[in-house]
């Protein structure tokens, strides 16, 4: 393997690089928008960092997410796609919401999060299919529920940067969860 003083020799490549760390699960026009770099500068910086080892990828939605591919990480594909999913703000405010609120229904969702129900289906049939929310038939509890909030919960503390616009609620959740 190239050593890293070579791949990130380069500042454009290293910018590039910093932006993906700091941000993971990003897409390249995000990568564009983030950089100032044209499409064509970012994915051929992006090939070499992949080669090298450096940047992993994935496949989502006719789009591609990249991640930096530290071992520290530990992230599963799973965890990946789950990150991707929660890196929209609408997802990430309904399953802050659903954390702090197990065995709501769509429209104590829709209400308090002051979102149209159209919008609330939409987005968790895609919590749904991903896995990251589910809906329960206990006998004595019926209603919407996070299906690993721990594992998500890890998700969010490792990645906080990337959930700024939601810095208040999450600190809330935080401190609710370890009191």
């Amino acid at each position: 393997m190239v050593g890293e003083d070579e791949v990130l020799e380069l500042e454009t490549r290293k910018r590039i690089y910093d932006v993906i760390r700091r941000n993971p699960g990003v897409h390249m026009r995000e990568l564009e928008r983030l950089t100032g770099y044209s499409v064509a500068l970012v994915k051929y910086h992006l090939g070499h960092l992949e080669k090298t080892g450096y940047v992993t990828g994935m496949d989502e939605g006719g789009y591609r997410r990249f991640f930096p591919a530290d071992k520290d990480l530990h992230l599963t594909v799973a965890q990946k796609r789950k990150l991707g999913v929660l890196r929209r703000e609408i997802p990430l405010r309904i399953v802050l919401f659903l954390i702090r609120h197990p065995y709501s229904k769509h429209k104590d969702i829709s209400e308090n999060l002051h979102l149209a129900p159209s919008t609330v289906s939409f987005h968790m049939g895609r919590l749904t299919r991903e896995g990251i929310v589910r809906d329960t038939v206990e006998p004595d509890k019926k209603g919407l529920v996070v299906d690993d909030p721990a594992d998500l919960v890890r998700i969010l503390v490792v990645y906080r940067p990337l959930f700024d616009k939601m810095a208040d609620s999450f600190t809330d959740l935080w401190m609710e969860i370890y009191r």
